[in-house]
Formats: structure tokens, C-alpha cells, sequence
């Protein structure tokens, strides 16, 4: 079958993450049992091996197959052991499909609660300026020549959101990341900030709500 790192760099699916030694793995065992890391004092040897923690991704045109590369991994030469915990694995993915109904439920409150401040927002900006718009209307000015500048004041609130809500996930990720989280008391887990790509897609969101919540209101709100 061949020794374990040819069937790494041949593998698409799996490469190794880190190395863990021995003093490793018993540090990182105390962490996780964290109040409890009292039951290890009376250890004279560590009984912990040293490993190599593997992730997984998935080749496109199909999903990875934990357990089949779990029994190709047990079949090679130097590998004593392989942990793959497949009910873990299940608990895990019904937790992040409660997240993401979670989120999608925020999502929507939260796209109906921008879309309504801004409106509001936009409206009352209006009312308050309404003997200058009446003015610029008796000079001749258009529609759209009026309705514009809410506009943009629209999509500036929107960019000025955006960049707020982009500012707070980092501070979160920023205090979070400097705590080693452990799931289940046991898997060590690591944070890793939203991709840029994400990060572009909640910026150009905000800036189309900001328009969207704007357009409502000159086109609702606006008596010209």
C-alpha cells in the first residue's frame, strides 16, 4: 500500500494539517479537560502518542468519503491508529445546518429591519428639507434631479454600515482567535476570518439595501 506521506502528496482529499508530539498532545489534552486537568498529575509517563492531524477537503465533481480514507490510512505502513469519529462528524454538520436556518431567520429580520431604518431615515430627511425641495422645484428642477442625492445618501449609509458590521466580525474574530476553543471538550478548533469574497458580498449588500431603502422612500414618501 505504501508508507503514509506518499498516500498524503498523492491525495487530493487529504493533506496533513500539523504535526503533534507527545509534550504536545498531553498540553493540549490539559486544556480541554480544563478544570479538570487536575486527573493528570499523578501520570509519571505520557501515555499519549505523537500524531499527525489530516484534513480533509473535497475534490470538485465529488465529496470527500472520511470513512473510506479512514480504512486506506489504516492500511499503510507506520500508521498504528487512525480517529475518525463519524457520529462527531454527524453532530457536527447538524449543528452547522441549525447555523445556517439560524442565520438565514437573522438574515431575513435583519434585511427587513435595514431596509426600514433607512426608509424612515430617508423620509424623515425629506420632510425636514421639504421648503428647499419646493424651491428647487419652482426654479425648474427635475424629478430625478431631487430624488438623486437621497439616493446616494442612501448608498453612503449603506457603505458606512458595511464597513461597521465588517469592523465588528473582526474584532470578534480577533478576541475569539486568541482562545483555543475546543468542540465536544476534545477537538481543537481553529478560527479563520470570513473570506475577502465574503467580505466584498456583505459591503456591496449593505450598499444595495442603502439604495433599495432609499428608492422606497423618495418613490413612496416623496410628494413632488
Amino acid at each position: 500500500m505504501g508508507s503514509f506521506f506518499d498516500y498524503i502528496r498523492l491525495s487530493p482529499e487529504a493533506k496533513i494539517k500539523r504535526f503533534i508530539s507527545k509534550d504536545k498532545a498531553l498540553s493540549d489534552l490539559r486544556k480541554a479537560l480544563g478544570p479538570e486537568a487536575g486527573l493528570l498529575e499523578g501520570i509519571s509517563k505520557n501515555p499519549l502518542p505523537a500524531s499527525f492531524e489530516v484534513i480533509l477537503t473535497e475534490v470538485a465533481g465529488k465529496g470527500s468519503e472520511p470513512r473510506k480514507i479512514k480504512e486506506q490510512l489504516e492500511k499503510l505502513e507506520g500508521v498504528e491508529e487512525v480517529q475518525y469519529s463519524e457520529e462527531w462528524v454527524n453532530r457536527f454538520r447538524d449543528l452547522m445546518k441549525m447555523v445556517r436556518l439560524v442565520g438565514l431567520i437573522i438574515g431575513g429580520l435583519l434585511f427587513m429591519g435595514v431596509l426600514f431604518i433607512v426608509t424612515n431615515t430617508i423620509k424623515l430627511t425629506i420632510y425636514s428639507r421639504k421648503d428647499e425641495i419646493e424651491i428647487l422645484k419652482l426654479v425648474g428642477a427635475t424629478d430625478w434631479f431631487i430624488k438623486i442625492p437621497y439616493m446616494l445618501e442612501g448608498m453612503i449609509q449603506g457603505v458606512f454600515s458595511g464597513l461597521l458590521a465588517l469592523a465588528a466580525l473582526f474584532l470578534t474574530y480577533f478576541f475569539i482567535s486568541k482562545e483555543k476553543a475546543y468542540f465536544f471538550s476534545f477537538a481543537l478548533l481553529d478560527f479563520s476570518f470570513i473570506p475577502h469574497e465574503y467580505s466584498l458580498a456583505i459591503l456591496l449588500l449593505s450598499v444595495f439595501l442603502g439604495l433599495v431603502g432609499s428608492f422606497i422612500a423618495v418613490d413612496r414618501f416623496f410628494d413632488i
